[in-house]
């Protein structure tokens, strides 16, 4: 028996088709019986109950929570009870394995924060200042996404009173600025523009 799975990570629930088959294009019915059959099984962590009592002791169900996880302060935690389930001494190879794995996912998980280099899954208490900086560097990437958003609310206000209701298309256009540049650009221009099309918008 083969059996194929495929473990999904992804945000949107899996949508591609379960059989081989069905991605072919349309043969002729007397040679559809020499297509490729074949189903696989999908694992959707993101869709999994992974809290289930029968998961406690399961690796597989540990990395997923690793790789699910939305709190960064739950990573040391969950890492350790991985290392718990992978005792040292035993399988040193799957454990280095899951080190490996585990560095190259932090590092795409929190790009811009430095990651300790983990030797081994016992390090995990490390871990705790990489999920501090990456609250840090979260907190202040919001506030500066907060300010953005303060520009763009108060440029979309002085546009109206400036020349009236704005048509849908040119306030989408302004909500999609994301150049905190551009949005003072535009705020200065409002004094001595005469319309929308010198704003340039």
């Amino acid at each position: 028996m083969v059996l194929p799975i495929v473990l999904y990570n992804g945000k949107r629930p899996w949508r591609a088709p379960l059989d081989l088959a069905s991605l072919f294009i349309e043969v002729p019915e007397k040679l559809r019986r020499h297509l490729p059959r074949l189903r696989y099984l999908v694992l959707d962590e993101g869709r999994l109950d992974l809290d289930r009592p029968e998961l406690a002791r399961n690796r597989v169900a540990a990395l997923f929570r690793i790789e699910t996880c939305q709190q960064p302060g739950d990573l040391p935690r969950l890492t350790r009870e991985l290392a718990r389930l992978l005792p040292p001494g035993k399988e040193p190879e799957l454990r280095r394995t899951i080190t490996i794995w585990l560095l190259a996912m932090l590092r795409r998980t929190f790009p811009g924060v430095t990651i300790p280099e983990i030797i081994d899954l016992e390090d995990a208490p490390m871990l705790e200042e990489t999920a501090l900086e990456w609250r840090k560097k979260d907190r202040r990437e919001g506030r500066k996404e907060g300010r953005q958003e303060g520009i763009r609310e108060v440029l979309l206000q002085l546009l109206e009173r400036r020349f009236g209701p704005l048509p849908e298309e040119k306030r989408h256009r302004v909500e999609a600025i994301t150049s905190p540049a551009r949005l003072k650009r535009l705020a200065d221009k409002i004094l001595t523009a005469k319309s929308l099309q010198e704003m340039g918008i």
